[in-house]
C-alpha cells in the first residue's frame, strides 16, 4: 500500500512543512484547451519571496467552475480579461479556493499567523478596479501564491474569510458555489422600481404594440427620474400622469439612435 494512503486527513494541515524551491501552476495563454499549460502539462515556477505587506499561501483545494470554462472559451475576449495579452501575461484560473498561510510579511504579523486557513471572496475590488481572483489575480490552479494589498486592503476590507479547523479543504473550497445554490433559493430580488431611483425605458427600432407600466410601478413609491427613449403608443401619456401625481422627473427622448441613446445614458 502506498504510504500516502495511510496519512490522516490532518497531514496536509498547518505550515510546518518546508517550502519547496519551485511549484506548479496551470497558465492559460489564450482561448482553447490547447492553450492551457505547456504540452498539456502544468509549468514549474520559482517560489516567490513574501514581501512585508504580503502573505505566502498554499492552495489546498480548488473547485472548477463553469466560469472557468467561459475563460477558456473566450480567452482575451472575456469581459474580465479584455486588454490583457495572455501570451505574455497568462491567466491562472481558480476562484473557489481553500488556502493555508505559510509565511506572513513583517507588516502583517499582528493580523495573520502561519497555519491559519482561509477561503477567498473572489470578486475583489481595489481602488475601484475589479481584480477577481483567478482572473486578474493568480488563482487556485497553482500550488502557492502571494496575497497582497489588493486582497487584504480591498475596497470592502479583507477578502479573506477564515475557515474552522474542523472543516476539510474540499469542504471549504465548495463554500462559494454552495452559497450560490443557497442564494438562488433564498435571495429576495427587488421586483419593483426603486423608490427615489432612476428608470430608463427603451423601445428599439421595430417595437410595436401597446405597453403598460405593469407591476414594477407602485403609485406613491415612484422613482426620482424616468427617461424614455423611442417609446410610443399610450405609455408616454400614462407616464406623464404618473409624473404629475408622484412628482418624478420625466424626460422623453425621440426615436432610438446612437445620438438619443447617448443622451439617455447621460440622463440617468
Amino acid at each position: 500500500m502506498n504510504a500516502n494512503t495511510t496519512q490522516k486527513p490532518t497531514a496536509h494541515r498547518g505550515a510546518e512543512n518546508p517550502l519547496p524551491g519551485r511549484y506548479l501552476l496551470w497558465p492559460l495563454y489564450g482561448a482553447g484547451m490547447e492553450n492551457l499549460g505547456v504540452d498539456d502539462r502544468p509549468i514549474e515556477v520559482d517560489m516567490p519571496v513574501c514581501g512585508p505587506d504580503q502573505l505566502l499561501v498554499r492552495h489546498d483545494a480548488v473547485g472548477l467552475c463553469f466560469s472557468d470554462t467561459k475563460i477558456i472559451t473566450a480567452g482575451e475576449n472575456h469581459p474580465r480579461i479584455q486588454g490583457r495579452n495572455m501570451r505574455i501575461d497568462p491567466v491562472v484560473m481558480g476562484h473557489e479556493v481553500a488556502m493555508t498561510v505559510m509565511q506572513v510579511g513583517e507588516n502583517l504579523g499582528d493580523r495573520y499567523k502561519p497555519g491559519e486557513r482561509f477561503i477567498i471572496q473572489a470578486d475583489i475590488y481595489y481602488k475601484g478596479v475589479g481584480m477577481a481572483y483567478g482572473y486578474m489575480l493568480q488563482g487556485g490552479l497553482s500550488q502557492y501564491n502571494l496575497i497582497g494589498p489588493e486582497v487584504l486592503e480591498g475596497d470592502e476590507g479583507s477578502y479573506l474569510l477564515s475557515v474552522k479547523d474542523t472543516m476539510g479543504h474540499a469542504q471549504a473550497a465548495l463554500t462559494e458555489p454552495w452559497a450560490c445554490v443557497v442564494a438562488s433559493y433564498e435571495v429576495v430580488y427587488r421586483s419593483a422600481w426603486k423608490p427615489g431611483g432612476a428608470v430608463l425605458v427603451v423601445a428599439g427600432p421595430g417595437a410595436t404594440g401597446e405597453y403598460d407600466l405593469g407591476a414594477p410601478y407602485t403609485s406613491g413609491r415612484g422613482p426620482a427620474q424616468v427617461v424614455t427613449l423611442g417609446v410610443g403608443g399610450t405609455l408616454p401619456a400614462r407616464l406623464r400622469e404618473c409624473a404629475a401625481a408622484d412628482g418624478f422627473a420625466l424626460t422623453e427622448l425621440g426615436a432610438y439612435d446612437e445620438g438619443t441613446l447617448a443622451q439617455a445614458v447621460e440622463a440617468v
